[in-house]
């Protein structure tokens, strides 16, 4: 099955689930405006830009965090199944559009979105793994 990896997921009403912000590039540029006093006005203007601007959750997200998390259980798992996920989260990295194998990475990424999330997330992702394209 074709998975739009890219797809935002989205809460009952229709609305996109927030993650939060993505604050890398801002606390870089934060840090730098800090050090020149004069700046300082223009590092106030960039923190207040970001309240309210989230990054929405997507498909692609919520399989990265689960396939690579270290769930419980996951202490007794060999090195084969370990790698798997691995391999199965670069090929979810690697492209928008995703062929996904319906019967084992399906039941994998099942089993571990289950395990790693809430029923916010979990909702909106098994949605698009039954076909069902319950997203934005």
């Amino acid at each position: 099955m074709k998975v739009k990896v890219t797809q935002e997921l989205c809460d009952l009403d229709g609305k996109a689930i927030p993650v939060g912000h993505d604050l890398r590039d801002a606390m870089a540029q934060v840090r730098g405006m800090l050090e020149d006093p004069a700046k300082l006005n223009d590092a106030k203007a960039l923190v207040e830009s970001l309240i309210g601007n989230t990054v929405p959750m997507t498909f692609r997200k919520a399989a990265l965090n689960a396939l690579l998390a270290s769930l419980k259980g996951d202490d007794t798992m060999d090195g084969e199944k370990k790698a798997s996920l691995w391999a199965l989260a670069g090929k979810i990295n690697k492209d928008e559009v995703v062929d996904i194998d319906t019967g084992k990475e399906c039941e994998l990424l099942k089993d571990r979105i289950g395990k790693a999330y809430g029923p916010m997330v979990v909702g909106p992702c098994f949605a698009i793994l039954n076909a069902d394209q319950g997203t934005k």
